[in-house]
C-alpha cells in the first residue's frame, strides 16, 4: 500500500466508549468485551438499576444476546423461565363478572403466539447481565456533556459535567429516550434531536403475584390485555410468578406539563379515576396497586424521526435511535438487534485491520461499517415506531377501521408481530460484514 494518499491509519487498537448502562448499553459493551475489544462503559447514574417493571423476549432476541455474550442467554433464564407466547385480549369494559366465568367464556379473543417468551423483571435481568461485565471498565456519576472531534484522524473527545475527559474511537450512545449522543447525531438545534410527546401516559408497578391471583383467578396466570375506551391494561406474571406486572395506559390530550420529566408520582386514585368505567376484573386488580404509582410519559420518535443512525463515528442505538410506544412489546428487542448488527461490524473492522495498523485506514473503515449499520437497521426500527403508535390507539377502540372488532384487530396484530418475531437477524448480520468487506477492498490499492 501506498502512504502518500491521506488516510486515518492508526497502530494502536480500536478503542470504544458506551453511554449509557441499561439493557441495551450493556449488551453492547459485553459483546465488544467479549471480542477483545477494548470497551468503557458511563452511565450518569450512581448506581445501575431499571424500573419495576418486566418485558418479554422471544427466543429470537435470546439468540441475538447468545451471539452477543453466550453467558446473556443465561442471565434471561434467571431473571424469567420462557412462558407459552400467547396473551388473552379480554373485554375490559364489560360488567360482567369475567373472573366466575369459564375460562373459554371471557369475552375477547385468545391471541396465539407464534413464539415462546421469556418474561424478564427489568431490575432482575440489568443486575445479572452487570455481574458479567467487569466492574473496572463501568465509570458511573457521569453525565455526559459534549463530544468534540467529530471530523478527522484524531480520537473523538467526550466532556462530561464533573470536568472529566474520555477519548474513544467509536462512541455509541444507548442513552435511552432522552439521549444526549442522540443530539449529538441530529445536531441539536433539530426537532429529531428530542423525543416527543405521544399523548399517552403509563401507570406500571408490580404487584403481590398471590394477591392479583385471589383478584383476578385464572387470569392473573398468563399475559392479559384489558381492552377499553381510551385505556388499555397489560398484566403478566414475572420473576417465577412472585409479581404480577402491571402496565396501565391512558390516552392523555394535553402536553405533557413535566417538560423533559418523563415519570412522576402520583396517588392510586387518579388511575381508579382513569379506569371508572371499566368492569369488576379491572377494578379489583386497581385495588391492589400501592396508594402511589409512577406514572410515565409515553414519548416517541415518530413525529421527529432521525435522518440517519450515525454521524461519522458516533453511533445510537435502542430507544436513543428510536424510541417507540411499548405496544407491541419490542422496543427492547429492537435494541438488542441493533446491539448484535453493531458488534458484529465493529468486530470485522477490528479483524479485517489488526493485521497492519500502521497501514490500513481504521477509521474510515470505522465510518463505512457505521454507514452500514445505519442502512441496514433504520428503515425497520422507525417502522416499529409507526407500527407501535397505532397499535395503541387499536388497542384503546380509537381506530375508526378497526373500532371494537375483535377478529379485526387480531388480524392485524397478527401480521404485525410476525414481521416482529420472524426477523433474520442473522442473515441480516452475515449480509452486512459480506458488505463491509466489500467495501474493505477499495483500501487495497491505497
Amino acid at each position: 500500500m501506498s502512504s502518500s494518499k491521506s488516510t486515518s491509519h492508526q497502530e494502536q487498537p480500536l478503542e470504544v466508549v458506551v453511554i449509557g448502562a441499561g439493557v441495551i448499553g450493556i449488551q453492547v459493551a459485553l459483546g465488544l468485551a467479549k471480542r477483545n475489544i477494548a470497551v468503557t462503559l458511563y452511565d450518569q447514574a450512581s448506581e445501575l438499576k431499571e424500573i419495576s417493571a418486566g418485558f418479554g423476549f422471544t427466543d429470537n432476541v435470546v439468540g441475538c444476546m447468545r451471539f452477543l455474550e453466550p453467558r446473556l442467554a443465561g442471565a434471561v433464564d434467571t431473571a424469567g423461565p420462557p412462558a407459552e407466547g400467547s396473551q388473552r385480549w379480554v373485554d375490559g369494559m364489560t360488567k360482567e363478572d369475567i373472573r366466575a366465568m369459564r375460562y373459554e367464556d371471557v369475552p375477547g379473543i385468545k391471541m396465539a403466539g407464534e413464539v415462546d417468551l421469556h418474561y424478564c423483571h427489568r431490575g432482575q435481568l440489568l443486575h445479572e447481565m452487570v455481574k458479567l461485565f467487569p466492574k473496572h471498565q463501568i465509570q458511573l456519576g457521569k453525565r455526559l456533556e459534549t463530544i468534540e472531534g467529530l471530523d478527522g484522524d484524531s480520537k473523538a473527545v467526550l466532556r462530561f459535567v464533573d470536568g472529566t475527559m474520555a477519548q474513544a474511537d467509536i462512541v455509541i450512545g444507548c442513552d435511552g429516550i432522552n439521549s444526549r449522543v442522540r443530539r449529538v447525531v441530529a445536531a441539536p438545534e433539530s426537532p429529531s434531536a428530542y423525543s416527543h410527546y405521544a399523548h399517552e401516559s403509563a401507570f406500571r408497578c408490580l404487584v403481590d403475584y398471590k394477591s392479583a391471583h385471589a383478584a383476578l383467578g385464572q387470569l392473573a396466570e398468563e399475559q392479559v390485555m384489558f381492552i377499553g375506551d381510551n385505556a388499555n391494561i397489560i398484566t403478566y406474571p414475572v420473576g417465577e410468578r412472585q409479581s404480577l406486572n402491571v402496565a396501565a395506559f391512558v390516552k392523555d390530550d394535553q402536553d405533557w406539563p413535566q417538560g423533559r420529566k418523563h415519570a412522576i408520582s402520583v396517588n392510586k386514585e387518579e388511575v381508579v379515576e382513569a379506569y371508572s368505567d371499566f368492569g369488576p376484573a379491572v377494578q379489583a386488580l386497581i385495588q391492589l396497586l400501592p396508594d402511589r404509582v409512577s406514572r410515565w410519559a409515553i414519548f416517541d420518535t415518530l413525529d421527529h424521526p432521525l435522518a440517519s443512525f450515525v454521524n461519522g463515528r458516533i453511533a445510537v442505538a435502542g430507544d436513543a435511535a428510536h424510541g417507540s410506544t411499548p405496544h407491541h412489546g419490542a422496543g427492547a428487542a429492537m435494541g438488542i438487534e441493533d446491539a448484535a448488527i453493531l458488534v458484529a461490524l465493529i468486530e470485522r473492522v477490528n479483524t479485517l485491520t489488526e493485521s497492519d495498523r500502521s497501514t490500513v485506514p481504521v477509521l474510515e473503515c470505522v465510518t463505512e461499517a457505521l454507514k452500514i449499520y445505519d442502512s441496514v437497521r433504520r428503515e425497520r426500527a422507525q417502522w416499529l415506531v409507526e407500527s407501535s403508535r397505532l397499535q395503541g390507539q387499536i388497542v384503546k377502540f380509537l381506530n375508526p377501521d378497526i373500532g371494537r372488532d375483535f377478529e379485526k384487530l387480531q388480524a392485524h396484530t397478527r401480521m404485525r408481530m410476525s414481521k416482529i418475531q420472524t426477523y433474520d437477524w442473522h442473515d441480516v448480520m452475515i449480509n452486512a460484514v459480506t458488505d463491509l468487506e466489500n467495501r474493505f477492498g477499495k483500501y487495497e490499492d491505497l
